[in-house]
Order: C-alpha cells, then structure tokens, then sequence
C-alpha cells in the first residue's frame, strides 16, 4: 500500500508540473496578445477606443514569459554540465 501512495505523490506533482509549465505560458501569451489587441483598440468593427493599458499588461506579461524561458535555459544547460542549481531570491545560483 505505501508503493501506491509514494507513486500518487509523484504523480500530483508532475500532473501539477505539466499543467503549470504545458499550458501555463501558452496561456500567458494569449493573456499578453488579448492585452496588445485591447490596446489597439480591441474590436475595430465596434469603434471601441483603444485602452493604453492593455500595452502594459501585454509588456509586463511578456517579460515573465521571457524571464521563465531564461529561467527554464539556464536550469537546463548548468544542469548538464553539472552544476546545481539554486534558486535563492529572484537569480538563479549556481554551485558545481
């Protein structure tokens, strides 16, 4: 019994992993381009003036999602060259 309680942790994590990491950006992205099309003005056929926030959201969101893909590379080109990696604050560390 404790062998299928070990393997259902595990498996929260990487469902949780996936769902995080597997739609979790592409989500962001659709977040940042729906912030670029409310900054244009939104739907053009309903004259809807253009929100200059929705740059900002679209700038701010886009900038996580760069810092996630440097991120997910630095973990993935220090790890195997055998370093490990530390993530204390906002930068990564790294220690061979």
């Amino acid at each position: 019994m404790n062998n299928i309680a070990i393997a259902l942790d595990g498996a929260w994590r990487v469902l949780l992993a996936g769902l995080l990491l597997g739609a979790g950006i592409p989500s962001l992205f659709a977040i940042a381009v729906n912030g670029l099309a409310m900054a244009s003005g939104g739907e053009a056929a309903q004259g809807n003036p253009p929100k200059p926030v929705g740059k900002v959201i679209a700038v701010a969101v886009l900038l996580l999602i760069l810092l996630l893909v440097v991120y997910g590379l630095a973990w993935l080109i220090f790890t195997s060259l055998g370093y490990k990696v530390g993530f204390s604050g906002i930068l990564p560390t790294f220690t061979k």
